[in-house]
């Protein structure tokens, strides 16, 4: 265990893993799939970004934190093999990762309480073999939001498919990833809007802002009905039933279909 430089008797800061903030935070749990890892060490220049590997050891009961449980308890040999593994790559790749266990009852919040305290910009996970990406980053997301002291800078979450492929997700607020389509819609309601008196130098972000606060005024209106079932249509990309459409909703199913894919 020493070879890890491993701690169980220390609080999780930049100082106690040795990890710089702006880290890239690696997620492991099986030694049989370490493939993401290859790739973070690929993708991670760590001499400028620490790369902090780490895996939870799931504990039953209220024993939960790092006070007061063994270090052979923490550190099993399952831990320390797959650390081997991890160390292996790292040197084959020519590269320093730093290690970590943490204790936990709860998967996603151990990541997200220790994304916060490292200060990490990226998260990075192997695909699920038991959910989606999207099931994951929504997990993940969930437990971010539920952090008392949630961190101000943005936090990436890449999920890296068995072929190296991508998916990325943002924690926490962050700004929309829009498409081009979605950018044009935009620029045409500045345009339409442009020209009219007092409206000559207005900026695209307050065309959104405008229509942020009427959306928000619907959900707190008596059209929060209809406003829901428009973000239905959106993330569908269908069509609603026009014999059930108000003609607002008409007007909206119109304009979704000249700035949304169908799925």
């Amino acid at each position: 265990m020493d070879q890890f430089r491993l701690n169980a008797n220390q609080a999780i800061s930049n100082e106690t893993v040795e990890a710089r903030p702006g880290n890239t935070l690696c997620l492991v749990r099986d030694y049989n799939t370490l493939d993401h890892v290859k790739k973070a060490l690929e993708i991670t220049h760590t001499g400028k970004t620490d790369l902090v590997v780490m895996t939870v050891h799931v504990m039953r009961g209220p024993d939960t934190g790092y006070q007061d449980i063994a270090e052979d308890r923490l550190f099993s040999r399952y831990e320390q093999y797959l650390f081997s593994k991890v160390v292996a790559l790292a040197e084959k790749a020519g590269k320093t990762v730093h290690l970590l266990v943490v204790p936990s009852s709860d998967i996603f919040q151990a990541i997200a309480l220790t994304a916060a305290r490292l200060a990490s910009r990226d998260i990075i996970a192997g695909r699920s073999s038991v959910m989606s990406p999207e099931g994951q980053a929504k997990l993940l997301g969930e437990a971010w939001e539920r952090l008392p002291n949630k961190p101000h800078q943005r936090v990436r979450f890449r999920v890296i498919g068995p072929g190296g492929e991508i998916q990325d997700f943002y924690l926490g607020a962050h700004a929309p990833d829009l498409s081009d389509e979605e950018i044009e819609f935009i620029h045409k309601l500045w345009l339409d809007v442009s020209h009219e008196p007092g409206l000559e130098n207005i900026r695209h972000k307050q065309i959104v802002i405008a229509a942020l606060v009427r959306f928000a005024d619907d959900l707190h209106e008596n059209e929060r009905g209809q406003a829901l079932e428009f973000l239905r249509v959106l993330k569908k990309g269908e069509s609603m039933n026009p014999a059930a459409a108000t003609r607002r909703q008409r007007r909206r199913q119109a304009r979704i279909r000249k700035t949304t894919r169908r799925t």
